[in-house]
């Protein structure tokens, strides 16, 4: 989506992917960014480099990226991690993300 389509249309913007399950079926994944102050602000500057990280930082405001939705299916066995990863706009990042959560996990 474009810029100047962005500063139209200001409310959210979804994106969504369907997966295999573990068990078989498909499961919807969502990636929900919502025109919060600080994203209409950055949408109007043009710093299209900046919203990603407010997408991630902003989960109170119910906003978070794609990676971070399979991220979370990962760490609840609902999808194996080969499908995400070839889902994701930042796979090394994810990977990385989902080691350090089995780190933690071991202590």
């Amino acid at each position: 989506m474009s810029i100047s389509r962005l500063k139209v249309y200001r409310t959210a913007v979804v994106s969504q992917t369907l997966l295999p399950r573990i068990e078989g079926d498909r499961i919807a994944v969502f990636g929900i960014m919502i025109a919060t102050s600080v994203i209409r602000r950055l949408i109007c500057e043009e710093k299209v480099h900046e919203i990603h990280p407010n997408i991630e930082m902003g989960k109170l405001e119910g906003t978070q990226t794609l990676d971070q939705a399979l991220a979370d299916l990962v760490r609840n066995d609902v999808v194996a991690e080969e499908a995400v990863m070839m889902r994701s706009s930042r796979p090394e990042k994810l990977h990385q993300a989902l080691q350090l959560q089995d780190e933690a996990t071991v202590f």
